[in-house]
């Protein structure tokens, strides 16, 4: 892949129907899949489609046993009929792509230019022939797909003969196989009129049930030649022929429109007049008007990358699918596979709202508006399926859907997801956060309203709590629960919202409309108040993390490691039920809701992150980059490059062996968010704005652009911190890191701030390690086993027992667990005896000055070791009173590099730990606070220069070091350090905490 581009050499017929996928031509209205012209070699390798976005026709489903308030019909994508077809006889030899003759062959897709190109050379018995075909579906006309196809004699000499087709017998792809695409595959479309007019071939087709109809319409631009035009049945073709000679070239260009314009009285005049209209303008404007387009895009739009070319060349091609995917007119939305393919029938889910939307709000708010309105105009619809659903009020949008009702058949994964209903709230709120839109404001409330009014009803009141039973959460591999974690936030969430922003319209004077309109009063909101401060958050207290239901740890866990490798992905080798009575994940639950609703402590998080982790199948694309977004979230950037690297590039090395049934549209939009708010931790609620970037070590920088309140801001991220410029629009203040910033013309520099200390007890504030060192010399040497200096430092910052175990792994050794226990004890009796002789004179040259220095500043200080003897320490040398915490091995379950005792230290701060610096004179302890993005002083000879930010070789500069880090901030921001800790709360006075 090259500079916005991407290219592939080379004919095969085993990616074939990929690469129709990947060189489709979209526009967010028309889709056309990247077909060859000449036709497919074999057709079952191939699914030849072109899509309007929304145009669907209804199909009955069809049930065993049709329960009441099943959904009797869905909605099917239509599969249009086909203009790519071109044909190319070269003296009487049919030329195709796939012949030993053909050579050379280039696809390109370019992202700059909009276009699609491949090109190829043809040996013909009379010469060589070279083939160049550029395709575009206009972004300045969505009705309008173009086609140039040129051929040049290289050194053929002879006729050439182009047949351009119309082709109305097409029908819907199907795999009865897979249940992500269509069962059965037939004609959906029945052709009323066909017409030959002015140089054009034009089609009126209506669809087989619901008789929605299609206007398209064909004409040609040839160099010199007059077209042949004729009618064999629903086929309509164009004859050109030419003679060529060596040098001399021939263009056919092809203008094609489809349009279903529903305020149009007849569908076929006003195709005819598009296309015309679009022949006179030519292919050079087109394609300029293209390019003008994109180019704008590509400057509101663009993540950059630096450090990873890569990685940036798949960046793009998802953010241009992004905005080839998402439908503009009001009439619809994005649907799961884009205008890509026919996977999941064209049908829009919760994937637009939750992966997609945030984009366009972040790069383009007015296209993210027009998704809303697609909502927005439904919202009868999700109210009469609510009322079929037995609600006797609200609204509940359908799980997939094209025209407004319910198209899932299987409800136990499908109507069951009523997280769908705060799903599309949340947008409707993150759309007000970042715009204050006071005209689409009626508009917002309106749906929040009813998407609570639907979460009252199915909810209830038990022992002071709210709880919602019956329903399935994002991962569709547990069905059926009660109070699903996610469900339930995502409701509190919609009611404080619905309540927040029906004060905001009154504010504005709106309020009395809305009443009138759909009876909300006054009382309706405080009962949504009142359901949202009781409502029941699952926890689990012994593992410390969220429950994702209050079934589900109950369940037997299923680990990864015993399922045989081919049997991924589970829904296509296992009955639901066997996967439903299980621990197991398809994709974030629990985790998703703490990225989008709540923000539980730390360590509560990073917990629950580590519990799912264990068994999240990721058997959908959704899922990896939600565990790429919450893992930098936590600060283990390395781990969230390592699920950002699972989720780009899905759909180029075909990760789920389906891109052929279109593109992972949402997985595309997660993507760009791993980035933009998972290392550049954008978060938008109604505080406003707020940035915490971090910067992944296999980057040198990065950069994006965003949105926000009419302002577009660019943020560029670098080791040290980030830079902020206002590229349009008025001042505007957001919160980076913890600061609030006000981004003007010129650049801002924010460093990312300290705001505590963290100092390991042993080699950090005072020597107890040749305490320790002597204590395991006398167990080894009563074991016969040989240890020294350079063994010791393995047992730096690590538990006893870990200990234990490496001193026996020296020598082949192993031991039950109660001698084992017996050998700790008396290691930790010796090391009493020399702890015997300790006083303040042990602490380590420099740390009073240290200390003294962030006393003097107000920043906490907290001490975390695994030692279960700190309090002895502390008290010995004279520092008992001295922390404001204090974390030691008796607080924690698992040693450094663990995350526990670190997370637990910044949470007795008070303080989010990527603010925190720890002080480390071991590897494992400083790998475990990279972990999560503390930084990092390393102190000791004996390590490595490049695993900590700032290396000390003892303690004596450590007061030097630690103003040098605190002051490159305050240099920037003057007095903010005194501002954001009375902000939280810190005086100066003590919160030790034990």
């Amino acid at each position: 892949m090259g500079e916005l581009e991407f290219v592939t050499n080379g004919f095969c017929a085993d990616t074939f129907s990929r690469d129709e996928t990947l060189f489709h031509c979209a526009n967010g209205y028309l889709g056309v899949r990247g077909s060859l012209e000449e036709g497919e070699m074999d057709e079952k390798c191939s699914v030849r489609g072109t899509y309007i976005n929304g145009f669907c026709d209804e199909e009955e489903i069809c049930y065993g046993e049709r329960l009441y308030g099943f959904p009797q019909t869905k909605q099917v994508i239509v599969n249009l009929p086909d203009a790519q077809g071109v044909i190319l006889h070269a003296e009487g030899e049919r030329i195709a792509a796939w012949e030993t003759a053909a050579s050379n062959v280039v696809r390109r897709l370019d992202f700059a230019a909009g276009t699609t190109e491949r090109t190829f050379h043809y040996h013909t018995k009379h010469g060589v022939l070279q083939i160049t075909i550029t395709r575009l579906t206009s972004f300045l006309q969505k009705e309008l797909f173009v086609l140039r196809y040129t051929v040049k004699s290289l050194d053929f000499s002879g006729e050439i003969q182009l047949d351009s087709a119309l082709n109305g017998d097409v029908e819907n792809f199907s795999d009865p196989e897979d249940p992500r695409v269509a069962s059965e595959g037939h004609s959906k479309l029945i052709i009323m009129r066909r017409l030959l007019e002015g140089e054009a071939l034009g089609l009126f087709a209506k669809t087989v049930v619901s008789g929605r109809a299609l206007g398209c319409a064909v004409t040609h631009e040839t160099d010199g030649a007059v077209p042949e035009l004729t009618i064999q049945g629903n086929r309509l073709l164009a004859h050109v022929s030419r003679t060529l000679k060596p040098g001399q070239s021939a263009t056919l260009v092809k203008y094609c429109v489809y349009t279903d314009a529903p305020e149009e009285d007849d569908l076929l005049a006003h195709a005819f007049a598009l296309v015309f209209r679009a022949r006179e303008k030519g292919f050079s404007f087109w394609a300029e008007a293209q390019r003008m387009y994109l180019d704008a895009f590509w400057r509101r739009s663009r993540v950059r990358i630096a450090g990873n070319e890569q990685t940036q060349a798949y960046l793009d091609l998802c953010v241009y699918e992004l905005l080839c995917a998402a439908g503009q007119n009001g009439r619809s939305s994005v649907a799961a596979k884009g205008l890509s393919g026919e996977g999941y029938e064209g049908h829009y889910f919760w994937d637009c709202e939750t992966y997609v939307f945030p984009f366009f709000l972040y790069t383009a708010p007015e296209m993210a508006k027009k998704l809303l309105d697609y909502r927005f105009h439904l919202l009868d619809a999700a109210r009469a399926h609510a009322r079929s659903l037995g609600h006797t009020r609200g609204a509940l949008y359908p799980w997939r859907t094209i025209t407004g009702s319910e198209c899932s058949a299987y409800y136990p994964s499908g109507s069951a997801q009523y997280h769908i209903n705060a799903d599309i709230a949340h947008a409707f709120c993150q759309f007000w956060y970042a715009t204050e839109d006071v005209a689409y404001l009626p508009s917002i409330c309106e749906v929040l309203v009813e998407t609570a009014r639907l979460f009252l009803d199915v909810g209830h009141m038990l022992d002071g709590q709210f709880r919602i039973d019956g329903v399935t959460g994002p991962d569709e591999y547990t069905c059926i629960v009660d109070n699903n974690y996610y469900t339930n936030v995502g409701a509190a969430n919609t009611f404080s919202a619905a309540v927040a922003l029906c004060k905001a319209l009154e504010a504005s004077g709106e309020f009395d409309t809305l009443r009138a309109k759909i009876g909300v009063t006054k009382e309706e909101l405080s009962a949504f108040s009142a359901a949202a401060d009781a409502m029941y958050l699952p926890m689990d207290e012994k593992l410390g993390i969220c429950k994702q239901d209050d079934s589900f740890l109950n369940k037997q866990r299923w680990e990864l490691s015993e399922i045989p490798p081919e049997n991924f992905p589970l829904l296509m080798h296992y009955h639901p039920l066997y996967i439903n009575r299980r621990q197991i994940c398809k994709q974030a639950d629990t985790i998703l809701a703490h990225f989008l609703y709540r923000e539980e402590t730390p360590l509560v998080m990073r917990r629950s992150y580590d519990y799912y982790e264990a068994i999240t199948t990721h058997d959908s694309s959704l899922s990896a980059c939600v565990f790429s977004m919450m893992a930098a979230r936590l600060g283990d950037c390395e781990k969230a490059m390592q699920y950002f690297n699972a989720t780009v590039g899905i759909d180029l090395n075909d990760q789920s062996g389906n891109t052929r049934d279109g593109l992972h549209i949402a997985n595309m939009g997660g993507a760009y968010l791993s980035i933009v708010a998972g290392f550049g931790g954008v978060r938008l609620d109604q505080r406003g704005l707020r940035l915490f970037p971090l910067l992944p070590n296999d980057w040198t920088s990065y950069a994006f652009p965003v949105a926000y309140r009419a302002s577009r801001i660019l943020v560029t991220v670098d080791p040290f911190g980030c830079t902020l410029r206002l590229l349009e629009g008025a001042k505007v203040e957001l919160v980076v890191y913890d600061s609030e910033i006000a981004v003007s013309a010129d650049e801002t520099r924010v460093a990312r701030p300290v705001r505590a200390v963290i100092f390991d007890l042993d080699g950090v504030v005072t020597d107890t390690a040749r305490y320790h060192f002597a204590a395991w010399k006398r167990i080894a040497t009563e074991l016969d086993i040989p240890f020294d200096e350079e063994q010791n430092e393995r047992f730096k910052g690590v538990s006893r027992r870990e200990c234990m175990r490496l001193l026996l792994e020296r020598c082949g050794r192993t031991m039950t667990l109660d001698e084992t226990a017996r050998w700790i004890k008396k290691k930790n009796e010796y090391y009493l005896e020399a702890l015997a002789s300790l006083s303040p004179d042990a602490i380590l040259p420099g740390v009073r000055e240290a200390i003294t220095f962030l006393n003097d500043h107000k920043i906490p200080i907290a001490l975390f070791s695994v030692s279960k003897n700190t309090d002895l320490i502390l008290k010995r040398i004279g520092l008992s009173n001295t922390f404001d915490a204090v974390v030691t091995g008796e607080d924690i379950e698992h040693s450094k590099p663990h995350f526990e005792g670190y997370l637990l230290a910044a949470r007795r701060l008070n303080i989010d730990p990527r603010l925190c610096v720890m002080l480390e004179d071991s590897e494992t302890g400083l790998l475990g606070a990279r972990n999560l993005s503390m930084r990092t002083i390393g102190i000791g000879d004996r390590l490595s220069s490049e695993r900590a930010d700032r290396h000390l070789p003892d303690t004596s500069e450590l007061r030097e070091a630690l103003e040098e880090m605190i002051l490159a901030y305050v240099s920037n921001h003057p007095a903010t350090v005194a501002v954001c800790i009375s902000k939280k709360g810190y005086s100066g006075e003590r919160i030790r905490e034990t």
